[in-house]
């Protein structure tokens, strides 16, 4: 069985993602390809949690509906997902605490007796963990001489005590389950050892911030954006960054564009919610012309909706938002490793093109954790663009004068020569306030000029598959994956060629450019995780037919095995 998955499943607090983390990056450690995604409940404490682990020997970035492993913590972890078992599969619990399992049809119960086997061994309860660890690994029929490096190196903080509990504790599960095995669930052996690193999408955001050379970032706790805050509180000072924790949204983006004005390369993260608050400051950018890169993660809306859930219903939002009419970039990458690239592309046209870059993840995106080639990371260069900044003025400083492509020169405060009045009024070229007044058309147009160049300087989309296929699934931000799985199980399934096309930059379009991308297709399948098709309107636009639209509402992403054609 080339692929796996596998699901833990319990109460919060009980650890599921600690011990899902860890098999996937032992699993790494092996060589193997692992995709993680999980869900959790708006609760602070309770509710059913889970971790699905998906490992391959080939690259794997995305997940199915079912599972072949399950690991409940508890009874009710079982009760809530026993539905989802594929048709042969193993459960694996602890029978203390779960109980006894009723047989399922082409489906295995290992019930054990981890509490007693760890207090025989004076070991705590907690390392029951890692005991399923061990247990799941021999079912997968790994080679274990290698995870006792990866554990010592996960619980090295805690002290040699609770590395070595924890060694035993694996080494007790690994052998408790050596007496009720089959094949059925060998991985076969990777064929290297892969030099990858387990990332989120929103480490991935950090990470490229830091690389790109951003010294400012402020939010305010907002699910699924919160990590990046962690993240970049841990390590970000040593990386030249001032982290601010604001007490609201509105002031999250109010000091990122004072930051911003002063001269750093600053960002701010929320979710829909928080971006909706975020509004007035991002009109204001508009018209004072003050780069800055907005992250949102997107959670499903409207008003709280599901906020531990994803969903992809905000690009309408980040194409509109802010009264009155203003140049924004929209970009939505796809996994880690373009939210890596494309948060420093973002910092860039911030900067070069003076607006605000609306940077659209959601939660499928942040806070999954894939696996990625150091070396493509490692690959990844970009050269800090700070647009059209002057050190030193001579004469009159016009900061809004006009240009052809509609952007100015600006000045830092205390820049010598370079006074000028900013605020949210319109203004003439020196940044004074102006009434009903002929120059008001000129400033708004020399804006609003920016979105037919920066149309046509943007990469537009990727197409994935082979080059004479005539169909095409389209998709856009975290669909990549599914969409690109779509596509080679349509080609599989109809013996035609099919290809997956990606958007990323989301707006502004260059409409008759993409359109002659794309007229080679004669069937578009269309599927957005949303119940409106946000970016269908576009591609009607451009003249293109969506033969079938697959939109999908429920809080969850779309899995490989999910889209059918029927």
């Amino acid at each position: 069985m080339p692929t796996v998955t596998i699901r833990i499943a319990g109460p919060a607090g009980y650890g599921a993602k600690s011990i899902g983390l860890l098999m996937q990056k032992a699993l790494r450690d092996m060589g193997y390809h692992t995709f993680g995604y999980m869900g959790y409940p708006s609760l602070i404490r309770g509710g059913e949690n889970f971790y699905q682990l998906t490992v391959s020997t080939k690259p794997i970035n995305a997940t199915f509906s079912k599972f072949e492993i399950f690991v409940p913590l508890t009874r009710d972890a079982y009760d809530t997902y026993k539905h989802l078992l594929a048709r042969r599969s193993l459960v694996v619990f602890n029978a203390e605490s779960v109980g006894l399992i009723p047989s399922r049809l082409g489906s295995k119960n290992i019930g054990i007796n981890v509490f007693s086997m760890l207090k025989e061994k004076g070991l705590p309860t907690i390392t029951q963990n890692v005991f399923f660890i061990g247990a799941v690994f021999t079912i997968l029929g790994l080679d274990l001489s290698g995870v006792e490096k990866t554990l010592r190196k996960f619980f090295a903080s805690k002290g040699e005590k609770v590395v070595s509990q924890n060694i035993q504790a694996f080494k007790l599960g690994a052998a408790s389950v050596k007496d009720s095995l089959d094949d059925r669930f060998d991985l076969p052996k990777p064929r290297s050892k892969n030099r990858n690193l387990v990332i989120s999408g929103n480490e991935a955001i950090a990470l490229g911030f830091i690389k790109a050379g951003g010294t400012f970032y402020s939010a305010y706790p907002m699910t699924p954006s919160t990590n990046i805050l962690h993240f970049l509180a841990k390590h970000g000072p040593d990386n030249g960054v001032i982290v601010r924790q604001a007490s609201t949204e509105i002031e999250a983006i109010g000091v990122a564009a004072g930051a911003s004005f002063a001269g750093a390369r600053a960002m701010v993260g929320t979710s829909g919610g928080g971006l909706d608050l975020m509004g007035e400051f991002i009109s204001m950018l508009g018209v004072t012309e003050v780069p800055l890169v907005i992250v949102d993660a997107q959670r499903v809306g409207p008003g709280t909706g599901l906020p531990t859930w994803t969903e992809q219903s905000d690009l309408n939002l980040a194409k509109n938002i802010g009264h009155g009419e203003f140049p924004r970039i929209v970009i939505a990458p796809g996994d880690p490793l373009e939210a890596y690239e494309m948060i420093q592309h973002a910092l860039n046209l911030a900067e070069v093109w003076q607006v605000p870059v609306i940077f659209l993840s959601d939660k499928y995106l942040s806070e999954s954790f894939f696996s990625v080639a150091y070396d493509k990371l490692n690959g990844v260069k970009i050269r800090v663009d700070r647009g059209k900044i002057l050190r030193k003025v001579k004469g009159n400083f016009l900061r809004y004068k006009f240009d052809k492509l509609g952007v100015s020169y600006r000045t830092l405060p205390g820049t010598p020569g370079g006074l000028h009045v900013v605020n949210s009024d319109d203004h003439d070229e020196y940044g004074n306030s102006i009434e009903s007044d002929p120059i008001r058309p000129l400033m708004q147009s020399k804006r609003l000029i920016k979105l037919k160049h920066i149309a046509r300087s943007l990469p537009g989309l990727a197409i994935y598959g082979k080059k004479q296929a005539k169909r095409a699934v389209v998709a856009w931000g975290s669909m990549k994956w599914p969409a690109i799985y779509l596509a080679e199980r349509l080609t599989e399934q109809t013996g035609k060629p099919w290809a997956a096309v990606h958007f990323a930059y989301m707006y502004p379009l260059d409409y008759s450019r993409i359109a002659k991308r794309l007229s080679r297709f004669s069937e578009i399948y269309l599927i957005e995780n949303n119940s409106t098709a946000q970016l269908k309107a576009d591609l009607e636009k451009m003249g293109l037919k969506v033969v079938k639209t697959f939109l999908k509402f429920d809080g969850e992403p779309f899995f490989i095995d999910e889209i059918k054609l029927g």
